[in-house]
């Protein structure tokens, strides 16, 4: 995260990052992910997908939660299965932003201490204090996708902080422009957007490369729930050059209800 802060220990308390490990590569990839259920966590499907955008073997990846609410001490835990969701290539360009979501099941469920996150019912509606959290790069990039796939960003130690100011329906997302007409506009797409102001207005807060899954939780009422993830943003992390897109997690529930459902023997 660009010019967040260091989150207190006790915040966050459903929060796990994400290592990928294979044969070829050690550990070359960090996202985050939120446990929504014992057993389950949601996060967004191109960070369980390798380099030719094939679902990555359960057994290679690893989830990492905090050993307990005091520390900020992770322990690993084996994945069992991965599900992506089914549709990433229809003829809309927009399916294959909208839909990039995947599930994750444990082989065990996770410890007591960590608590589960209530998802929202649906889009970003009326909501206030948003923020997000994760252990992406801490400084801009100067070669967007240049630097990601040659390893030239820093990935933090410390979960970071930003808030995220000025949500926005899908239909204000400032990237459209650049797919024409190739997408219905009367159709209820399932990501909204968000972040985009003035530097001065949210310190030039922004996410960056890592921290694609992290939570976007805002408060309703007395509680924090969860509203979106991290998909995507300006290339080199630039805050105020571009929203950040987050996948709706409240436009997905029906998806994640009936995936974990139909796993339950």
């Amino acid at each position: 995260m660009i010019n967040g802060k260091a989150a207190s220990i006790g915040e966050w308390p459903f929060i796990a990052s994400l290592k990928y490990s294979s044969s070829a590569r050690v550990m070359w990839k960090i996202c985050s992910a939120s446990l929504i259920t014992r057993k389950w966590l949601v996060t967004v499907a191109h960070c369980v997908k390798d380099r030719t955008d094939t679902t990555i073997n359960a057994r290679d990846l690893t989830v990492q939660l905090r050993i307990r609410n005091d520390s900020w001490q992770r322990q690993d835990y084996a994945v069992s299965e991965i599900v992506v969701h089914s549709i990433q290539n229809a003829g809309d360009m927009l399916e294959g932003i909208e839909n990039d979501i995947a599930l994750i099941m444990l082989t065990e469920e996770a410890p007591g201490h960590m608590t589960t996150v209530n998802m929202h019912q649906q889009g970003p509606g009326a909501v206030s204090q948003c923020k997000s959290a994760g252990w992406g790069s801490t400084s801009q990039l100067q070669n967007g996708g240049d630097d990601v796939n040659s390893g030239n960003y820093v990935i933090s130690s410390s979960l970071q902080e930003i808030s995220v100011p000025d949500l926005a329906e899908w239909k204000s997302c400032d990237f459209l422009s650049s797919f024409g007409r190739r997408f219905d506009m009367n159709k209820d797409h399932k990501f909204f957007c968000g972040g985009k102001t003035s530097v001065s207005n949210n310190k030039g807060q922004y996410g960056c490369i890592g921290d694609s899954g992290s939570p976007l939780i805002c408060q309703n009422s007395s509680e924090y729930v969860l509203h979106g993830l991290v998909d995507g943003g300006n290339a080199n992390c630039i805050p105020g050059s571009a929203h950040m897109v987050f996948i709706d997690v409240g436009k997905h529930r029906q998806w994640i209800n009936e995936v974990i459902l139909s796993k339950i023997s």
